[in-house]
């Protein structure tokens, strides 16, 4: 059994917690609150599907996927940890480079990332649930150059798993996906969030009058 603690600590989301690997720096332990599992589970069983259909996948823009492991704080999936190439620290979210004034719709820099990224979503035909710019991790290359890569609501939930299998249908859901979300763009993702940190002011605001 791995013995995890707050000094493992990364972060937490909405359904799990994320811990540094005592053993292996590159790599991450990912816990559901719900001890049945849930988002870990899910994920792992999509892994599986894709190594069993898809041997030669290239894993670009979501991170590898090594096994269960149990822990002190109950069972969990190991995954690759996302670092920057330029300094091995842990890669921020996009949505950390939007709130912090960072991001520049028109640069190429951005423009290539969010291009590449989608480009090969489709191509692979990966379901990405969720394109929330908080699940994808901005690393930055030797080269200069940005890579996303998306590190929460990969796979699906369909009772009759017919993207696993048909590529057309798998990339239709893609773009359901992408249309709901408003990921469509940079300039559509940059104005949601946006929008967002407005009202939460307008909000903060609120409360204090």
């Amino acid at each position: 059994m791995i013995e995890l603690n707050q000094n493992h600590f990364i972060g937490r989301g909405g359904t799990r917690a994320c811990y540094l690997h005592p053993f292996d720096s590159d790599k991450c332990i990912k816990i559901d609150k719900r001890k049945s599992g849930g988002a870990t589970e899910r994920e792992g069983r999509y892994y599986e599907k894709i190594a069993l259909i898809r041997p030669e996948f290239p894993y670009l823009h979501i991170p590898r996927f090594y096994g269960f492991v149990e822990t002190n704080l109950g069972r969990g999936g190991v995954f690759d940890l996302i670092r920057d190439e330029t300094d091995g620290e842990i890669s921020k979210s996009f949505r950390d480079y939007i709130l912090a004034g960072e991001v520049t719709v028109d640069h190429p820099l951005w423009i290539n990332a969010y291009n590449e990224y989608m480009k090969e979503l489709y191509q692979q035909a990966i379901i990405i649930r969720d394109f929330n710019p908080g699940n994808i991790c901005v690393r930055k290359k030797q080269d200069g150059a940005y890579q996303f890569i998306t590190i929460d609501g990969i796979g699906h939930r369909h009772a009759i798993p017919l993207c696993d299998y048909s590529r057309w249908f798998a990339r239709y859901t893609i773009k359901q996906h992408v249309n709901r979300k408003g990921f469509g763009s940079l300039s559509e993702i940059f104005n949601r969030i946006e929008d967002k940190k407005l009202k939460y002011q307008s909000m903060q605001t609120s409360e204090i009058h």
